[in-house]
């Protein structure tokens, strides 16, 4: 048997749904972490509760009888509870922000569009308390919960190469995988290759993959512009943050088709 904790977003509902097509849902646990009062992305009935909760550990249970142990977003709120616990085996499904975005990683992966948007960014109290909230309780076990880890989950090998340089206690192998989209990639595909058989067809671009300043996507399309790239754009906002969405609503309309 196997436990998975995820977060309440539509990555986790697709996953939940896909291993239930594939016939594996009486294999596999599946337990969302939140605060929240209700689920707001995933609509399936899985149980959900706060990490440090007694509800969470009754739906959890003994994490050492599980054969494999899934962390969809090891987000640094769940540095004590793995250290916590034990594991068989202990698998990190990165989302990327788990990574990138780690408030101990003094790197900067946003270009000169997207940084001047970050430094006029509102201050934000609530998010400010939380992160302080999560510094305090949690970073003392930041070392022994990478050390547990096993494997490493992402279709990047430069992410894990990443990884393993930020993370000196991480000392996870590679395990190849990624999330299926809402829109399967089928689908995806077909929107950008158009029809091939048609003449003096429109280049069409995928611009990211969220509404977040990680996307770098002002940045991205000034480049193609400058380079006088003739394409249509899609760029997908379906989460991600409020302010950062609109942003980018009122900004990316420079961009005339490569002309």
């Amino acid at each position: 048997m196997n436990l998975h904790i995820l977060p309440d977003s539509k990555f986790s509902e697709a996953f939940y749904l896909n291993m239930k097509e594939a016939g594996l849902l009486k294999n596999n646990v599946f337990v969302v972490r939140t605060n929240q009062k209700n689920l707001k992305y995933v609509k399936q009935a899985i149980p959900f509760a706060p990490l440090y909760s007694a509800d969470f550990s009754n739906y959890v249970g003994d994490t050492a009888t599980y054969k494999r142990v899934f962390v969809h977003q090891l987000a640094p709120l769940m540095f004590r509870w793995i250290a916590k616990h034990s594991f068989r085996e202990l698998h990190w499904m990165s989302w990327g922000t788990d990574l990138y975005n780690l408030p101990f990683i003094k790197q900067n992966f946003f270009e000169p569009e997207t940084l001047a948007f970050i430094r006029k960014s509102k201050f934000d109290l609530q998010h400010f308390l939380y992160v302080t909230k999560v510094y305090v309780t949690n970073m003392l076990f930041k070392d022994r919960a990478y050390s547990k880890v096993n494997s490493l989950l992402t279709w990047m090998r430069s992410e894990v190469d990443f990884a393993r340089k930020a993370l000196p206690t991480l000392k996870a192998r590679h395990d190849y995988f990624f999330y299926e989209n809402q829109v399967p990639y089928e689908r995806i595909d077909h929107i950008v290759r158009g029809d091939t058989k048609a003449a003096n067809t429109t280049l069409k671009l995928i611009v990211g993959n969220s509404g977040t300043p990680s996307g770098n996507h002002l940045d991205a399309i000034r480049l193609l512009q400058n380079l006088s790239v003739k394409a249509d754009l899609y760029i997908p906002v379906s989460y991600g943050e409020a302010d950062y969405i609109s942003f980018l609503k009122s900004n990316a309309s420079f961009y005339k088709n490569g002309k």
